[in-house]
């Protein structure tokens, strides 16, 4: 997911800046007639594209906020991103109802149609930043110390996780299935209170906190009893700035 985003953040860059490019060139009267679409000069088609001026300027502003922050740009990504696409998807479907395959008209636009959807299929699953899982985990980690002190517990983690404070059935059937699961000794959850605090969203990774050893365990269920020692696969932490590593949305 890291890399995606990495290349989309790139995209992003080239198209807002390219934008406002574009809307300067027009206003300015710069567009060579060659290179204008069919009827260009007609006021129709002319208020037609000058309506795309705040659709562009909301989406190409949006991604330049994104770019510039460091914390909660998710959903400005996603704002950005679908506001792009969807200027790209009208321009497109316009054009083809009128029967006007320009290239250089055509191209970008496509371009500005499909460059964000696999970010953006990827931040349905899992937009970074949502704050719902805050106060569960503060209340488990609260009022247990680690070998350092209080664990130090951030206001949010990454919305590709899904908190399981107002799912207590779930989370029942979460704590239920890991001691199912659990068949061997030497695993390093076995005979341990494990409490079930969230869980990712489009797969089976669990967090849970132990509450005896002050740590936390991010484990992958397999919904099967395991006798080997290494399923379900565990990772542990002693520190809440490892485990917010491991449970990054980059870090999958």
């Amino acid at each position: 997911m890291n890399r995606l985003l990495g290349a989309t953040k790139i995209a992003m860059l080239l198209t807002d800046v390219g934008l406002l490019l574009y809307w300067a060139i027009v206003f300015a009267g710069l567009i060579p007639a060659e290179l204008a679409y069919k009827d260009y000069t007609n006021p129709i088609l002319s208020d037609w594209n000058t309506s795309f001026v705040l659709l562009d300027l909301a989406a190409s502003l949006t991604g330049l906020a994104t770019l510039c922050r460091t914390h909660a740009r998710q959903p400005l990504m996603t704002v950005s991103l679908t506001l792009t696409s969807t200027a790209g998807l009208q321009a497109i479907a316009f054009w083809a109802l009128r029967g006007d395959f320009t290239f250089t008209w055509w191209a970008p636009n496509l371009f500005l149609l499909l460059f964000p959807l696999p970010a953006l299929i990827s931040l349905i699953c899992g937009t970074e930043l949502r704050p719902t899982l805050a106060p569960q985990i503060s209340r488990a980690a609260g009022s247990s110390r680690s070998n350092n002190g209080p664990m130090n517990i951030p206001e949010r983690l990454p919305g590709s996780w899904i908190s399981l404070d107002d799912a207590p059935e779930r989370k029942k059937r979460l704590e239920a299935e890991l001691a199912r699961e659990i068949r061997s000794a030497q695993h390093p959850v076995h005979g341990r209170e494990a409490e079930a605090v969230a869980h990712r969203r489009c797969c089976d990774d669990v967090l849970f906190w132990l509450p005896e050893q002050s740590q936390w365990a991010l484990i992958h269920l397999t919904w099967q009893q395991e006798t080997n020692p290494s399923w379900p696969r565990c990772e542990i932490f002693t520190t809440w700035a490892e485990t917010a590593r491991a449970v990054s949305d980059e870090h999958r």
